[in-house]
């Protein structure tokens, strides 16, 4: 009898669950429509900051780049112009002037490539205008990216284990964003129209700076348009 009622009460709960997913129309049987503000899933300081800015989902279509030569190094970061880009020493603060031509909401791209360190994450603090705007700018993560050292898998007592990991040392292009991924997009910045300062301070781990520009990350096409 016992068995009966637990069977009955999770049958129960199997269709409260798919109701929850599902709705009848016309006689046919479609995913519900779910109405989600991806705003709530932001950090509280990130999310004032664009209510702040007047932000309603528009982003600029211009694309900024910042001069990399046009530098300024301090508290004692060790700047190195190279063939391909700045490297910077795990202390210390660099920044650029830019231009940006028109007011408008953007995305900052960055590019780098890690330099050996001591296999830790890259993490910068992030400055628009010598400010922390909101509390997700003082944690900027870079990752590392590694590789297994050997193809094959090694054996040992004919067991196989872990091969040994090989870091590579190749550029990546990322959108800056929140280092706790709670939300899937990059952060947004409201730049107005003149001249404007972006500094990074390094935190750990030295890298080679490739490239920073201001641009809109491309969207991913909805479900019907990929179809």
């Amino acid at each position: 009898m016992k068995k009966q009622a637990g069977k009955l009460i999770l049958g129960m709960a199997v269709i409260a669950l798919l109701a929850i997913f599902f709705v009848i129309r016309n006689g046919k049987t479609e995913p519900a429509s779910v109405q989600v503000d991806i705003r709530e899933y932001y950090e509280d300081s990130y999310r004032e900051y664009l209510e702040k800015c007047g932000y309603t989902g528009e982003m600029s279509g211009e694309e900024v780049p910042v001069n990399l030569s046009d530098y300024r190094a301090t508290d004692g970061l060790v700047a190195e112009e190279g063939s391909k880009g700045i490297a910077t020493s795990d202390t210390g603060k660099i920044s650029w002037l830019f231009q940006v031509p028109k007011d408008g909401f953007y995305n900052i791209e960055l590019s780098y490539i890690p330099l050996p360190g001591t296999n830790s994450q890259i993490t910068r603090k992030l400055y628009i205008d010598k400010e922390v705007l909101f509390d997700g700018m003082n944690q900027i993560v870079f990752n590392r990216y590694f590789v297994n050292a050997d193809e094959h898998i090694q054996k040992k007592n004919k067991n196989e284990i872990r091969p040994a990991s090989l870091e590579i040392y190749e550029e990546r292009q990322v959108y800056i964003d929140d280092a706790q991924k709670r939300s899937i997009a990059p952060y947004i910045f409201y730049f107005e129209a003149g001249k404007h300062e972006i500094a990074l301070e390094s935190i750990k781990e030295p890298m080679i700076i490739t490239d920073i520009r201001l641009k809109s990350q491309e969207q991913s096409p909805d479900y019907e348009e990929y179809l």
